[in-house]
């Protein structure tokens, strides 16, 4: 019975993937010039008297400071830099001053601060390799952590897009004090152990976080992989390791709730270059899941690169990242343009609908979800059949693989449904057991004010065996959320604020 266990591996969904880009020159180079204060040169040597064109981009940790020095800087009070400015405050505000990228040891002319920490500067060769090298004060680097991203651009080479989302990482900075999370404990308190760190297991926590960090930024609403995975430790928002999407949601809107940015249910699609494309360009960060589907990247802008389209991706990387290489790299260069599924929510400063529906099943088994039209989507172990008829719904497996030197798979995989928006009415979830065991299955439905009705099903399965609950589901939060069991036990509805 176990045969086609991993066809969760594929998103329940129809993939579209754009057609090949027309023929574009290649970039010549592309180099990373670490924040410890390295050297780094171009691999040939620029012709004397010759016109080049780099693009840099990306930014680095300078060092830290606290809430006296950097009365801006909550909650991690990180110092930030690109190739020429320098601050404080999340980029807030900036200014040039002794922390800044050298080319052949001269500052390059970058006049004004761009917000997506792209610049493009013109290098006339002198028949010697192009330097790079980034100084702090000439002698300030052991609180250093990054790089920066410099592309040697052919003639003609097309822009790129980026947004100036923060790029963190898994692993700990010790000479940074204030970000060394990746020793933290990751995952639901009750499931895991101390072996169970961000490091070892925070992708996709990471990549939320800069996600998270981006949209508030606006408003001053900063975040960090160790703020989002305390909330989401302190209110249930994993399941063992996996992360409840849309806890991240409600952590989103409780902690801007002063502002008026508000966070949308998150929408997970198959690969669809044309949406990442529309998503991209229209400023919002996506995660895409790589590496067969056990890790997590976050997609911030679109380049070409060897002539082929490509995305800027920010990877958070893992337990063993060396601290002065750059999280800022294309998908092309280290993953081979491939992902799997994409993942968003979109940040409004406006008044939006927050109801959604996620199962989390532990077990065993498939989840065959039918909602008030009759629709489906899931698996039916008893034909084999997938089904994907739900609009915007998505099942797939959530199993993630460790970042630490062993790689190996998360031995506690989720099977995750989840449901943005959705209609008023009766759902009825059927569990499926592919194999004998014990499940766990964990509901999560928000009504349209972010009102959350929570509960834990247990039970066990045997092969073929169907267990059926019904959800009657209101995004009206004066109508409530009920659950049931098939069987004549009723399960009253947890409102939780």
């Amino acid at each position: 019975m176990k045969t086609g266990f991993f066809l969760l591996s594929l998103l329940i969904v129809t993939l579209s993937v754009m057609p090949p880009a027309a023929a574009a020159p290649e970039s010549i180079e592309v180099l990373y010039v670490p924040a410890n204060g390295n050297q780094v040169s171009t691999a040939a040597s620029l012709i004397q008297g010759q016109t080049y064109t780099f693009r840099i981009s990306g930014m680095f940790v300078w060092g830290g400071c606290g809430p006296v020095v950097c009365p801006g800087g909550a909650p991690d009070y990180t110092r930030w830099a690109d190739a020429r400015f320098m601050t404080d405050d999340h980029f807030h505000n900036v200014h040039t001053g002794y922390v800044y990228l050298t080319i052949n040891g001269s500052i390059p002319h970058i006049p004004q601060y761009s917000p997506d920490h792209i610049y493009t500067v013109q290098v006339v060769g002198t028949g010697a390799p192009a330097t790079f090298r980034i100084q702090d004060g000439g002698c300030c680097y052991a609180d250093n952590s990054g790089a920066l991203r410099v592309e040697l651009l052919s003639p003609g080479e097309p822009p790129a897009i980026a947004m100036g989302v923060k790029p963190f990482s898994q692993y700990s900075v010790p000479v940074v004090i204030t970000a060394g999370w990746g020793e933290d404990r990751y995952g639901d308190p009750r499931t895991t152990d101390e072996s169970d760190i961000i490091c070892r297991w925070g992708c996709n926590l990471t990549a939320w976080a800069m996600m998270l960090d981006y949209y508030g930024a606006a408003y001053g609403k900063h975040s960090n992989p160790r703020e989002l995975n305390n909330w989401l430790r302190e209110h249930e928002g994993y399941i063992v390791r996996g992360v409840v999407y849309n806890k991240v949601v409600q952590y989103a809107n409780e902690y801007w709730g002063e502002t008026p940015l508000r966070l949308s249910p998150v929408r997970v699609e198959g690969r669809n270059d044309q949406r990442l494309h529309q998503l991209l360009s229209a400023g919002i960060p996506v995660m895409l899941r790589v590496n067969n589907g056990n890790h997590f990247v976050l997609a911030v802008g679109e380049t070409m690169q060897s002539g082929v389209q490509t995305w800027y991706i920010h990877d958070p990387g893992g337990c063993n990242a060396d601290p002065y290489t750059s999280p800022l790299t294309t998908l092309l260069s280290r993953y081979q343009n491939q992902y799997t599924h994409m993942y968003w929510a979109e940040a409004q400063a406006a008044p939006t609908p927050r109801s959604s529906i996620t199962l989390a099943l532990g077990s065993p088994a498939e989840l065959l979800i039918t909602d008030p039209l009759g629709r489906r989507t899931g698996i039916d172990v008893r034909t084999g059949e997938i089904h994907s008829e739900i609009l915007d719904s998505s099942y797939l497996l959530e199993q993630l693989a460790s970042d630490d030197e062993t790689g190996g798979l998360d031995d506690h995989p989720i099977k995750m449904f989840n449901l943005p928006l959705p209609m008023d009415g009766s759902y009825t979830v059927e569990i499926i057991g592919r194999d004998n065991g014990a499940y766990t299955l964990d509901v999560f439905a928000y009504d349209e004010i972010g009102g959350l009705t929570r509960a834990t099903l247990p039970g066990s399965i045997t092969p073929g065996e169907v267990d059926t609950i019904t959800i009657i589901y209101s995004a009206d939060p004066d109508e409530g959320i009920h659950i049931r069991y098939a069987h004549p036990i009723f399960l009253p509805f947890i409102r939780k604020p």
